[in-house]
């Protein structure tokens, strides 16, 4: 096809890919194995006799598992492509948790299921789709982030009231094998179907202009630091550092909502529409960042999503009740809607694209961890001084040092040229 033809209507192709994206990312192994968690909890608790605590280890084992992977997974997509991994990786997943109709009561079948969807299904994280929006994108880069990490919201909103339904009118065994069926055909079908790698493919370049016919493959380049050049860079570090305590933060007060409004006397029905309107601020957060970034300097973005935490955890550490609540929970929606805004987007801005996904990936690491470890810090807290109010006060001094090393970022860099690979 011409490139004429791949832009019919005055529609660029990529806004085809953003919402094959938005699909895929909607069914994606962090919606599979952490948004859809807790309506399996009480069928499999009353079948096969599991505490609840017992179980919750399944949730640190992929979130562990998945952080290891990330590393991996961006070295391997820098070599081979996202298509590579992305679609078999799809397969995987959607086998793996149809499988889980034939789960046994032995809790050690949980766990191993746990480890195998983010093992497997690591190429539909994030960090994939990332780098494809990357290669279709520059003008308009953080816009169409915005719209793709959205699909993540989307299925945190939606995915949990249709598996809930199906445990009910079904049973847990065929909502485990519905949703492995969804991953296949709603998730991995626009994936396989209208996902291209880079927008050559389609006799296009970036945000559609036509492909010039006289350059060859041979001379073509990426700009970007390898890594051995991006670790003697400070903005490296500082993202590193950054998007650590975001994920300490973030994960540690979301994980916490609830209960924290509970012990306030809230009760658990108006405590959970509370904590969903910080789901529908990440959806706003997500998609306002990214077009915000595509019209003025990211870090001074980053910077105003991240100063409201700072406004929403002191909110909740002075005992925020109703209206003050809600303000607390949109505030932190809105940051945690944006990081993986901020996360490709600053990694693509100061890094550059040659090796974006191992760049990524180690910064999707660094948040993952901090993410494992804010709630621990948040329970730990309660257990030893009977309440969260300490721990949130440093948690909003903690945003306010994100905001610090967003400020002492800099300027975008001028990124070296190295011949492209993938």
């Amino acid at each position: 096809m011409t490139a004429t033809s791949q832009r019919h209507g005055g529609l660029f192709y990529g806004w085809w890919v953003v919402g094959a994206s938005v699909m895929g990312l909607a069914l994606s192994w962090p919606t599979i194995a952490i948004y859809t968690f807790g309506p399996f909890v009480i069928p499999l608790s009353e079948e096969f006799g599991w505490p609840r605590g017992q179980m919750s280890v399944a949730v640190a084992i992929v979130t562990w598992t998945a952080m290891a992977m990330s590393i991996v997974l961006g070295l391997f997509i820098d070599r081979t492509g996202v298509r590579r991994v992305m679609i078999p990786s799809f397969v995987l997943l959607g086998l793996t948790v149809a499988s889980m109709y034939w789960l046994t009561p032995a809790l050690l079948h949980f766990y191993i299921m746990f480890f195998l969807i983010a093992l497997l299904g690591a190429g539909t994280s994030v960090l994939a789709f990332s780098k494809l929006i990357m290669n279709w994108f520059d003008r308009h880069r953080g816009l169409a982030l915005g719209i793709t990490m959205a699909g993540v919201g989307i299925g945190a909103a939606v995915m949990p009231i249709v598996v809930t339904q199906i445990i009910v009118g079904m049973g847990w065994r065929q909502a485990y094998l519905a949703m492995g069926i969804m991953v296949l055909v709603v998730g991995g079908g626009p994936v396989a179907l209208l996902v291209r790698e880079r927008p050559r493919e389609m006799g296009l370049e970036k945000d559609g202009a036509a492909a010039p016919v006289d350059r060859k493959a041979g001379a073509r380049v990426e700009q970007g630091y390898l890594l051995s050049e991006a670790v003697r860079t400070r903005p490296f570090w500082f993202m590193v550092v950054a998007f650590f305590l975001v994920g300490v933060c973030a994960h540690g007060s979301l994980a916490h909502l609830v209960p924290l409004l509970q012990d306030r006397g809230i009760p658990p029905e108006r405590s959970a529409e509370i904590a969903s309107t910080l789901g529908i601020a990440l959806i706003f957060g997500r998609v306002v960042a990214g077009y915000m970034m595509d019209r003025i300097f990211a870090p001074l973005v980053g910077i105003v999503f991240m100063a409201g935490p700072v406004l929403g955890l002191a909110l909740l550490a002075l005992g925020a009740v109703g209206p003050a609540a809600v303000l607390a929970a949109i505030l932190l929606g809105l940051a945690i809607g944006a990081e993986f805004d901020f996360l490709g987007y600053f990694t693509s801005r100061y890094g550059g694209l040659k090796s974006f996904g191992l760049l990524y990936g180690l910064m999707l690491a660094s948040f993952q961890l901090g993410g494992g470890l804010g709630p621990i810090l948040m329970g730990y807290s309660f257990d030893q001084l009977g309440s969260y109010t300490l721990v949130l006060w440093v948690f909003a001094g903690l945003f306010v040092l994100v905001c610090l090393l967003f400020a002492l970022l800099g300027p975008y860099p001028d990124l070296p040229e190295h011949p492209e690979t993938a």
